[in-house]
């Protein structure tokens, strides 16, 4: 155990790389490689052309985030003498929030513990378990499902511990006066939107292969959603796409190779998860000998995505904001702890390509901060209504 600021790590088990993905297995819901379809669809060039409006957008920096949040009541920001646990489903997935949840709650005189879910349901649900006896007057976790970790949050919700749930759907959990959830489908809509978009914009007669999630239901559902909206759009192209989960990451090259042999007309690839899968999809793509003529990239928020972009290997990807999620995380939890009614918090997404790619400093002190995104006027608006500025 080290001590350091506010915060004390906690590290039960080695292996998160490893780990993470049994923890989604357990979640997911569908089977690797089901085929959600074909579709040859006539949309229109109007459609490629509000594609093309949406994309340039998307590729300038974010100088404003449209926020409309209720001030707390006067007083409830400071947390003088108050502990605070974070359980991250794996705090080497979110190793870039992690610092910023820090920063956001410094000014409320909060203490963070930090306890390490590592990939693995039972140690997530531990962590849960063992935030009283860390002394937690609030617990915050990052994407620790209800299927994975009901009872743990029940044992808190029999202790009268609020706890906020961040970026994860409800999945039907009940919230109550002490458990809220921040729905990280907005999010994941917005990425998946983008990805859509610089296809539509860029390729000309796109045959896409969609690579979609069969992890939990809210997750597959957003998938299912967005290639739905990507048939009936694209303007007379051939849309494959295919379902993984997150525990069967290492089938991506297999599935993406066999498709490109398949059918060597694909000419874009459109990656649910770039962070985990943008990587296999491009050895199978190097498997299959397609190299070049292929437009691929998708969602991601990490450093690897970034740098596989900056070496030309991916077109593009659709970046989530680790920093701002992370006060949108602080936010959640000050607003439960007050009464306040929840937030609404738009998705903050910016895309990158070659053209604005460049200048971005790809590494790991930048991929915590809004450096890569734009101006982090966000800040100010939460600290303002919390009444910290």
């Amino acid at each position: 155990m080290t001590t350091h600021d506010n915060r004390r790590t906690f590290t039960l088990v080695q292996g998160a790389a490893l780990a993470v993905t049994a923890a989604l297995a357990l979640a997911a819901c569908g089977s690797s490689g089901s085929d959600a379809g074909t579709s040859s669809s006539a949309g229109s060039s109007t459609t490629a052309s509000a594609a093309q409006t949406r994309v340039t957008e998307a590729l300038k920096p974010i100088e404003s985030i449209p926020l409309s949040l209720q001030p707390l009541s006067s007083g409830a920001a400071d947390l003088t003498g108050k502990t605070i646990v974070v359980v991250p489903l794996a705090a080497e997935i979110f190793s870039a929030w992690l610092p910023s949840f820090e920063e956001a709650l410094k000014p409320t005189g909060a203490t963070i513990e930090i306890c390490d879910g590592k990939g693995i349901p039972s140690q997530m649900s531990s962590c849960i378990e063992q935030a009283p006896a860390l002394g937690a007057d609030a617990v915050v976790t990052i994407a620790v499902s209800p299927t994975i970790a009901g009872n743990a949050y029940k044992e808190l919700q029999a202790k009268g511990i609020p706890t906020f749930v961040g970026f994860q759907n409800a999945e039907g959990t009940a919230e109550t006066e002490t458990l809220r959830f921040g729905d990280s489908v907005p999010a994941l809509e917005a990425g998946l939107r983008l990805s859509s978009d610089y296809i539509l914009s860029k390729v000309k007669d796109p045959n896409i292969l969609v690579l979609g999630t069969s992890d939990s239901p809210p997750a597959q559902k957003v998938s299912a959603t967005t290639t739905a909206e990507l048939k009936k759009d694209c303007n007379g192209c051939s849309i494959v796409s295919k379902l993984l989960s997150s525990a069967q990451a290492n089938q991506a090259t297999a599935l993406t190779s066999s498709q490109l042999l398949i059918d060597p007309r694909i000419n874009a690839v459109s990656i649910f998860n770039a962070d985990q899968w943008a990587s296999g999809v491009l050895e199978g793509m190097r498997g299959a000998g397609k190299t070049s003529g292929v437009v691929v990239g998708g969602p991601a928020s990490g450093l690897a995505s970034m740098q596989l972009l900056q070496k030309k290997q991916l077109t593009y990807v659709a970046m989530l904001s680790p920093s701002y999620q992370s006060w949108v995380l602080a936010d959640g939890i000050l607003r439960l702890l007050d009464g306040k009614p929840a937030a609404t918090y738009p998705p903050v997404t910016r895309l990158f390509d070659a053209s604005n790619v460049a200048g971005v400093e790809a590494s790991p002190a930048t991929a915590g901060t809004f450096d890569w995104f734009g101006t982090p006027v966000y800040q100010d608006e939460f600290r303002t209504s919390w009444g910290l500025s």
